[in-house]
């Protein structure tokens, strides 16, 4: 007997995203605010984040993301 294996969703940069987080959305990193979580995130302008849905704050015409709803960056340098 075999179980299909649950399927996963990929990036183009080939992240897998795994079903139990369909909640994930994708942003670009437009600025980064203060505080010791997001030094130790090491976050620049240009990064892309991964997180979960229910963290977004929207403040006129910018999307707040608090640091600990980041699930994944992507790094593509200072």
């Amino acid at each position: 007997m075999a179980v299909e294996a649950p399927s996963e969703k990929r990036t183009p940069t080939g992240l897998i995203i795994p079903p139990h987080l369909e909640g994930v959305k994708v942003a670009i990193v437009e600025s980064v605010g203060f505080g010791l979580a997001l030094e130790a995130l090491g976050l620049f302008p240009g990064d892309v984040i991964y997180y979960l849905e229910e963290s977004e704050h929207q403040i006129k015409d910018k999307l707040i993301i608090e640091a600990h709803y980041i699930i994944a960056i992507e790094t593509f340098g200072e």
